[in-house]
């Protein structure tokens, strides 16, 4: 008898899915949906997309580095899912940068920005910038 307290329902939600079209992966949550669709992104990809940032946005950064010559900047190891070359740090897993400039200056820029694949592509979008004044000595 407890066990037809459990089919019967199950048999009924089940027909229930299947007369209105539903699908199991429209029953679980957005988050999972995104996490599952969501394409890998490698270092080198991540790397490529600042660099073409650079080219197209030549004066975003204070300093206006040259693209070719930080292309020619090894990636480093800095943790796990987290590369550097010059002063870009490349955090794979959240899809982002940032670049810190003038650490030995009165003022530092910290650049913000993210990795997003767009039509196949990955690209870095337009940084948000914080700028820190050192108090003096």
């Amino acid at each position: 008898m407890k066990n037809h307290l459990v089919i019967i329902p199950a048999i009924g939600l089940c027909l229930c899915m299947v007369t209105i079209g539903c699908k199991r992966s429209e029953l679980s949550p957005p988050e999972a949906r995104i996490a599952v669709s969501q394409p890998y992104l490698t270092a080198e990809q991540a790397k490529d997309a600042v660099l073409e940032f650079l080219r197209s946005h030549p004066d975003t950064f204070i300093g206006s580095p040259d693209p070719e010559r930080m292309a020619k900047i090894p990636l480093m190891v800095r943790s796990e899912g987290r590369y550097a070359f010059g002063a870009f740090t490349l955090d794979i897993s959240k899809h982002c940068y940032t670049a810190e400039v003038g650490q030995d200056a009165p003022e530092v820029c910290f650049y913000n920005g993210t990795l997003e694949l767009r039509n196949g592509i990955w690209t870095a979008s337009e940084p948000k910038l914080t700028r820190f004044h050192k108090s003096p000595k």
